[in-house]
């Protein structure tokens, strides 16, 4: 229950307990996938293969995040309110990317700085402060803000 709050990847869980009650438990839990001991290695791998194409069909499927009256079009890369196009940097867009897609999750300063930033940067830290806060500003003529700040240096994208 704890790690499902978190990722929204497959879990399988590979176990020897094997009683209809702890097989249950587990699907309860979050578990996408429950199999028992003795197992195959090719019953395995095809599981994994039928998880791994279930996502790849999830994610090709919502190529829009809503939001309330905030839509996130990955595909043309674009922030909208109704039918309003709110114009972002391909950073800002990156960033709210990231956060939106993993609502809840906190993200710390320095993670998202290493999401923005992959290589070596002369970059300040301090320019995701910069970057959330001109998010907020374009979004405050509609009275949104999705990003809440976590006190201690990080952010998370709060549903609407």
């Amino acid at each position: 229950k704890y790690i499902r709050e978190f990722i929204s990847v497959p879990i399988i869980f590979l176990t020897a307990k094997n009683l209809e009650e702890d097989i249950v438990y587990g699907i309860q839990s979050g578990a996408d996938d429950y199999i028992t001991k003795p197992f195959s290695i090719p019953e395995l791998v095809a599981r994994v293969q039928m998880h791994i194409r279930r996502e790849v069909r999830n994610n090709n499927s919502s190529e829009i995040l809503q939001f309330g009256p905030l839509a996130i079009d990955k595909t043309k890369e674009e922030l909208r309110i109704a039918d309003i196009h709110i114009p972002t940097t391909k950073r800002e867009f990156q960033l709210i990317l990231l956060l939106s897609s993993n609502p809840n999750r906190i993200f710390s300063n320095e993670e998202l700085f290493d999401y923005l930033y992959p290589h070596d940067s002369e970059t300040q830290g301090r320019s995701i402060t910069e970057y959330v806060y001109q998010i907020r500003q374009k979004l405050k003529p509609y009275e949104i803000n999705p990003i809440k700040t976590i006190w201690g240096g990080g952010y998370q994208w709060i549903t609407l």
